[in-house]
């Protein structure tokens, strides 16, 4: 089998025409098995080709080993960078919550020095009654 002939290839007209492109999860799902289908005759087309027809077949742990790397590949593909977002975005709380912190700190000072300021009337009045 050549690929290509017999398999079409992963595009995005051929996702829109099987409906997949509606949201990002129904994607991934539906554009995984068709992935690993891609992935396994290329790997079998692969190897047979390094070695000799036949090999893939005779050694499935070296076709299953490609299809992890495969796999593997496709991860890394899709997070990277995603670390720097996580990261900014955890900053950008941490700054918010800082914020706020700073925010009620002041209204608490304010309160507990207008409550001070009670209490001494307070006891200022008691003390002048005595």
């Amino acid at each position: 089998m050549v690929v290509g002939q017999d398999m079409p290839a992963l595009t995005a007209e051929r996702l829109m025409e099987n409906e997949i492109m509606t949201d990002k999860p129904t994607l991934v799902m539906k554009q995984a098995p068709d992935a690993v289908h891609e992935w396994m005759h290329r790997c079998k087309a692969d190897i047979d080709c390094l070695f000799y027809e036949g090999y893939a077949a005779e050694h499935p742990e070296l076709l299953g080993a490609m299809i992890q790397a495969c796999a593997v590949d496709q991860l890394g593909m899709h997070t990277y960078g995603r670390g720097d977002d996580v990261s900014r975005s955890l900053e950008s709380v941490s700054n918010q919550v800082s914020g706020l912190g700073n925010a009620v700190s002041c209204e608490l000072a304010d309160g507990f020095a207008g409550l001070r300021s009670d209490v001494q009337g307070v006891s200022d009045t008691i003390n002048g009654c005595s």
